[in-house]
């Protein structure tokens, strides 16, 4: 019986082996094109090194060892800014069902498309990390984000369009309780306090907030959290 477990053992590790030697999975390879010709429209030449078979072995495309899927998406300062405004569509993401990075920075992003907002984003329960800084959104973003329970990392520098500088109550930030991270600074808010714009107290795992370059008058009462770090300026 040992001796039947052990050869049972044996070829499935080898057989894990010679799998994740092969290449990236054929369906993440595909989203993974399809997501360079939205970046790239309508005639942008980003990515062109995304021709090799094994994706996993792209710029910017990080993969599991053993099970070869995509973990790590880093675009950031991918799209062309002659090509003008890009609007999120979380469609193109969501075959990544192991991804747990997601970095967008400086993308010219500007909203999304109707109903493929960030929230849709849930679906990714492995999603622990998404960086937006260096894009244009309005404040509605951050009650889609809002719906990211698995976040941990979240940062937002420099992601507001410039005008309005206050926040409606419906459009906080709240319900991540496992943040850890959360970069909320040079956004030119001027709200009276810090929690009239983020809700803290629901952030129980909050170690680190950077608000430098913002204009809060005051934190508030802040419950939530075990700050480790607070950067002010």
């Amino acid at each position: 019986m040992k001796i039947a477990k052990f050869w049972l053992w044996f070829f499935m590790v080898v057989s894990l082996n010679e799998w994740s030697c092969f290449g990236c999975w054929e369906e993440e390879r595909s989203a993974l094109l399809q997501l360079k010709e939205n970046i790239n429209f309508p005639d942008g030449k980003s990515l062109s090194s995304w021709i090799a078979a094994d994706c996993c072995l792209w710029r910017g495309v990080e993969c599991s060892r053993w099970s070869r899927r995509v973990t790590q998406l880093n675009l950031g300062w991918t799209r062309d800014p002659k090509l003008g405004d890009w609007h999120f569509n979380a469609s193109l993401f969501l075959p990544f069902e192991d991804l747990k990075t997601l970095s967008l920075w400086s993308n010219n992003l500007v909203g999304w498309i109707e109903n493929e907002g960030f929230d849709r984003l849930s679906k990714l329960r492995n999603l622990e990390a998404l960086g937006l800084g260096e894009n244009s959104f309005n404040r509605s973003i951050l009650a889609s984000l809002s719906q990211l329970s698995s976040l941990k990392n979240l940062n937002l520098r420099y992601s507001f369009l410039p005008g309005k500088t206050s926040i409606d109550s419906h459009e906080r930030l709240s319900g991540l309780s496992k943040l850890e991270i959360l970069d909320f600074s040079f956004n030119s808010v001027n709200d009276s306090d810090v929690l009239s714009v983020l809700n803290l107290n629901d952030f129980n795992s909050l170690k680190e907030l950077d608000i430098s370059g913002d204009q809060f008058r005051s934190l508030g009462t802040i419950n939530g959290g075990s700050f480790h770090k607070l950067i002010l300026r």
